[in-house]
């Protein structure tokens, strides 16, 4: 099947397309029986082999279109990035400056807030940090399942919701019973889906779990409880557990960020068929 070049570039870019589908190679091997048998009729009425593949692969479709009506499909499985998944990735790195910058601010305000007043300018920077890098985490998880074809499983479709809900209660920063709870929940839902499917950097999903998990276990230690009750933190070591958690979690959504904004989107059509 050498001669038919036309044919085996178009498979090698839908293999392309497939290749986060378990079922890559099955879907491959059935679309080339498709085509072969396609430029054989067309031969067999005259056409000469490159016009006879042309209007085999016009007829068939863009690859591009074709793996993405297989992502929407019931097999699932198969990862296609898109415009929108690019920009949901560019929205999780920002995720993670914010997750850092509010982190930071926190400390600063412990360091010279000594009267537990919940208020001042790094206060007040450090809660609406928290805001928006938890809103535009969860328009990053928005965009994952949209590049999966919403094929990540409910883990993977409830994580928005439970990670935009701590967003939301993140106004009050230093309730951390509630809206890290939340993070918790949210963060364990999307990295265990991601797992499941092989889905983004092992390290990424790691340091995204592992760190809202220290810093929700720094802040419910026996040292950490009176300070959840309006007392400044003062010299109290647990912040800091806390604080390198937060660190940990914000280098994981960049990670997960960075891999998804890196990727080629396939919105526009290919120009194979234009050869």
């Amino acid at each position: 099947m050498a001669e038919h070049a036309l044919i085996e570039k178009y498979l090698d870019e839908l293999r392309h397309m497939l290749r986060r589908s378990a079922e890559a190679d099955d879907i491959v091997a059935e679309v080339a029986d498709h085509l072969f048998e396609g430029v054989f009729r067309r031969r067999e009425q005259g056409l000469a082999l490159l016009v006879a593949e042309r209007s085999v692969l016009t007829e068939f479709g863009d690859p591009i279109l074709v793996s993405r009506a297989f992502a929407s499909s019931k097999h699932g499985g198969i990862a296609v990035p898109t415009t929108f998944t690019k920009k949901a990735g560019l929205l999780g790195i920002i995720s993670a400056v914010l997750y850092v910058g509010a982190t930071i601010a926190m400390i600063v305000d412990n360091a010279v807030n000594r009267t537990g007043d919940w208020d001042g300018v790094y206060y007040n920077i450090s809660i609406y940090s928290f805001i928006g890098a938890g809103l535009l985490l969860t328009a990053m998880v928005v965009g994952l399942n949209r590049r999966h074809g919403g094929a990540i499983g409910w883990r993977g479709r409830a994580a928005p919701y439970v990670l935009g809900a701590a967003a939301i209660t993140s106004l009050g920063v230093w309730f951390w019973g509630i809206w890290m709870s939340l993070l918790v929940v949210g963060t364990v839902l999307l990295v265990t889906a991601l797992r499941e499917h092989g889905l983004a950097p092992l390290w990424a999903g790691a340091a995204m779990l592992a760190g809202p998990l220290l810093a929700y276990a720094a802040m419910w230690t026996p040292q950490a409880m009176p300070n959840l009750n309006g007392q400044s933190f003062g010299d109290d070591p647990t912040i800091w557990f806390a604080s390198v958690g937060l660190l940990l979690f914000a280098a994981g959504v960049y990670g997960i960020g960075h891999w998804l904004y890196l990727e080629t989107p396939v919105d526009e059509p290919s120009n194979l068929l234009n050869v």
